[in-house]
């Protein structure tokens, strides 16, 4: 179980050790369910309908996520029983045995008493390690930061590369660094920002030229 505030790196650790052992990662985000939709994925429904098992017999990695567990409802917890125990799941139409491996659950739980009282004494005792994530600090969130930018230039083309200078971009982002709540925004503000700095850029140029033909027509008309 991976815990804490939202926004801090959950999710993309668990990217992060998929793509270390390779396939692509199963991740199912139990927020996006409603009650009656998730009791017939989870406990199966019929056999054409989505189902929890069949996406497990259908996954391409050995790392299982599912994100946000804290969003089932408690009434669901008993279909988790075997599965964390022995790697077993099973509903009215599969019973799919997972083999060697890792499961991983995020949540926004605050600490291990939270979950426990959350989840019962039952399935807090299936976990093997229950890990907190922080909050970041100023230097990571600014490293995330410069990560995220020359990142980004890479996957500019050469023309848009030369309009822009990582600097100023990374100082334009400095005042997130103090406050940026939630590490998962700053990939889309930094995309903004570049974009934005590629529009001024185009602009510039644009009216570079328009200044230049009314420059040339004046001095025709003379």
């Amino acid at each position: 179980m991976f815990y804490g505030p939202s926004g801090v790196g959950k999710t993309e650790t668990a990217h992060f050790i998929n793509d270390l052992l390779g396939g692509e990662l199963m991740r199912k985000q139990f927020s996006m369910f409603h009650s009656e939709n998730f009791a017939s994925y989870l406990f199966g429904g019929r056999h054409s309908e989505s189902s929890f098992a069949r996406d497990l017999l259908d996954r391409e990695s050995g790392v299982i996520l599912i994100d946000e567990f804290d969003k089932a409802a408690a009434v669901f917890h008993s279909a988790f029983y075997q599965f964390f125990d022995g790697g077993v799941f099973e509903d009215k139409n599969y019973r799919v045995d997972v083999g060697r491996s890792l499961i991983i659950c995020t949540s926004n739980y605050g600490s291990d008493r939270e979950i426990r009282d959350a989840l019962g004494d039952a399935l807090y005792s299936r976990f093997d390690a229950l890990i907190p994530f922080q909050p970041l600090s100023a230097d990571e969130v600014r490293t995330v930061i410069n990560q995220l930018v020359d990142r980004r230039m890479r996957e500019l083309d050469d023309d848009e590369q030369a309009v822009l200078d990582a600097l100023d971009i990374k100082e334009r982002l400095e005042p997130l660094v103090q406050n940026a709540a939630n590490v998962r925004r700053l990939g889309k503000v930094t995309s903004e920002v570049i974009s934005m700095m590629l529009v001024e850029s185009l602009l510039a140029d644009n009216a570079t030229d328009l200044n230049g033909k009314e420059m040339s027509t004046e001095e025709g008309g003379e």
